[in-house]
């Protein structure tokens, strides 16, 4: 990103950083547009920039997640972390008896989000919020591609904090459906909060979590 301005060199390097100089050769001047990468789904283009998940290729577990969207899917949906959008945006392409509320912790998805329904044409209530921090009325559908890192290491405090308290922002008979990674079980969890659950489809990596309030 700076070679056009400045020759870096590196002076030292630790166990989690690395420590460059370098001097500036001419001005620079950000330009937006030069950021942007765009990802072709199911005819669908996303646009994405640094900082916001899946900037650099497609998450193969929102894949797998949107796999098993169906025009059955309808009401009052929450996109739980949605980054830039994606997967109301496959849902929206589904599904047209749907409201979309799509929420991020990151302003830049925020932004995304904007950029994204306007260019597919696609209605939507657009939040920051940490998780259910500013919700406050209930969903048929929550979704979800929640993270399971914090920095560098693997963290399942977000998503079970997800599961546990997605029965206060879900309807009567409302679903809450997931991904995550393969190796991990929330059955317990999902027993404890749900009436039922089952694992919607899996591959060798990812599993879609379906549980019914």
């Amino acid at each position: 990103m700076l070679n056009n301005w400045i020759v870096l060199k590196k002076i030292d390097a630790a166990k989690h950083a690395i420590l460059f100089y370098g001097t500036l050769n001419e001005n620079s001047y950000f330009q937006l547009k030069n950021y942007f990468n765009n990802h072709i789904i199911q005819n669908c283009k996303i646009k994405t920039l640094p900082s916001v998940f899946g900037h650099k290729k497609i998450d193969p577990g929102s894949k797998l997640l949107i796999s098993t969207f169906t025009n059955k899917i309808k009401g009052n949906i929450l996109d739980l972390g949605t980054g830039s959008g994606i997967i109301s945006i496959l849902l929206a392409d589904i599904s047209n008896k749907i409201n979309l509320t799509l929420t991020d912790i990151n302003l830049i998805s925020l932004f995304l989000c904007k950029i994204n329904l306007f260019h597919h044409r696609i209605k939507g209530n657009i939040l920051p919020s940490n998780l259910y921090s500013n919700i406050n009325k209930q969903f048929d559908v929550i979704i979800c591609n929640p993270p399971i890192h914090r920095d560098l290491k693997m963290s399942l405090k977000t998503i079970i904090n997800m599961i546990q308290q997605s029965a206060n922002y879900l309807k009567t008979k409302g679903e809450l459906r997931f991904v995550t990674n393969r190796f991990l079980s929330f059955d317990r969890i999902l027993n404890d909060t749900f009436n039922k659950y089952t694992i919607l489809k899996r591959n060798n990596h990812f599993k879609v979590y379906q549980a019914i309030i």
